[in-house]
């Protein structure tokens, strides 16, 4: 099964901050208290200096859009026979689109396809299902013995199994703790776009052996630990590295600033990229009936069971690994060193619900 959307709704920026412009000296405004360079805190208005000056933001809006659904769906079917029937049914799905769906706002420096269009899964690409129903032999009437047939005749399980694969996060941005007033965080781009990761190696654990592709690592303060809390490490939070920021000119560290240059944007794309680990679910939920049929037999007692999350698996859905969870100790950055600040970081968040159980008795007439 395919569904293709073209001609969808994009906005457009037309009058955009342009790269590094925030950090050019002639936008400086004098008139305002100095702050450390690169952070913004001197610059004029950001509308003094776009390309149509003493206009703000103009957008635009066109059917430029696009996005994908593809997914395999198998289905089989069994009507009862032999006292048993049951189904199965397979998902494997992928959408594909720009900034998790349209209508969007588009990048006014990056086409589309190269930085915002990616895979969406909701929440997960494969998707299996089960559901059965088994009427027990009735081993009393076989047998023509009544008091066996009060005990084993007339039950009936049904069912239904659910598993799907894990969940799937996105790639972590950059957020530091620790800036004050006099050591305020570096304005990363100086332009209308921010700053993404550098994606330098594989997120899943074991992380095996990556390559920094270029960047410059970070060394890890004492005891800090890039993979979240000791005990708790979900993801290869050691795969990101935090890009240098720009800067009108190179500053006396990279910290400071690497200059005019597209390497402080990052170069992770759009997209859920990431499995987060132990958040498969494999579900079976299950319901047990007994009739006791009466003399009339339009009328007769019902005994029903229901149990939910049968086997009481626990199942989680959620964790503190989502684009905003790593942060970072800023002032320690600054020196190279990185420490996670984030206590909470690599713990499971949610979970679906333990075993529930209902159990009934119906009079039906």
């Amino acid at each position: 099964m395919f569904n293709l959307s073209k001609h969808t709704w994009v906005t457009h920026q037309l009058n955009p901050v342009a790269p590094f412009s925030e950090y050019n000296p002639a936008n400086n405004n004098p008139t305002v208290d100095y702050l450390p360079a690169n952070t913004g805190g001197k610059s004029l208005n950001d509308n003094y200096f776009r390309p149509l000056p003493g206009l703000g933001a103009l957008t635009y809006n066109d059917l430029s859009g696009n996005s994908s659904y593809n997914s395999l769906q198998v289905s089989a079917r069994r009507a009862m026979t032999r006292h048993l029937s049951y189904g199965f049914a397979y998902t494997w799905s992928k959408t594909m689109t720009a900034y998790g769906g349209y209508p969007t706002t588009a990048s006014p420096y990056f086409t589309d396809k190269f930085r915002n269009y990616g895979p969406s899964y909701q929440p997960t690409p494969h998707v299996i299902a089960v559901n059965y129903i088994y009427e027990l032999p009735n081993l009393g009437k076989r047998m023509h013995i009544r008091p066996v047939g009060w005990v084993t005749d007339n039950w009936t399980v049904s069912g239904i199994t659910q598993w799907r694969s894990d969940i799937r996060v996105g790639v972590p941005a950059i957020s530091f703790s620790g800036a004050t007033a006099t050591n305020p965080q570096m304005n990363w781009t100086g332009g209308y776009e921010g700053a993404r990761m550098v994606v330098v190696g594989n997120p899943q654990l074991p992380s095996g052996s990556f390559s920094f592709a270029g960047a410059t690592p970070l060394v890890l303060a004492p005891g800090a630990n890039a993979n979240g809390t000791p005990g708790n490490q979900l993801i290869n939070e050691s795969a990101f590295v935090i890009p240098f920021p720009c800067s009108w000119t190179p500053g006396p560290t990279p910290q400071q600033g690497i200059g005019q240059s597209s390497a402080c944007y990052g170069n992770a794309g759009a997209g859920s990229i990431i499995p987060l680990p132990n958040t498969r679910m494999f579900n079976t939920d299950l319901t047990i009936t007994k009739v006791f049929p009466l003399k009339n037999e339009k009328r007769q007692i019902m005994f029903r069971a229901e149990a939910y999350n049968v086997f009481n698996h626990t199942q989680f859905t959620a964790a503190n690994n989502n684009p905003i969870s790593p942060t970072y100790s800023w002032p320690l950055w600054q020196q190279g060193i990185l420490e996670q600040t984030n206590a909470n970081l690599g713990r499971y968040t949610t979970a679906l619900s333990p075993r529930q159980m209902s159990m009934s008795v119906r009079f039906q007439f």
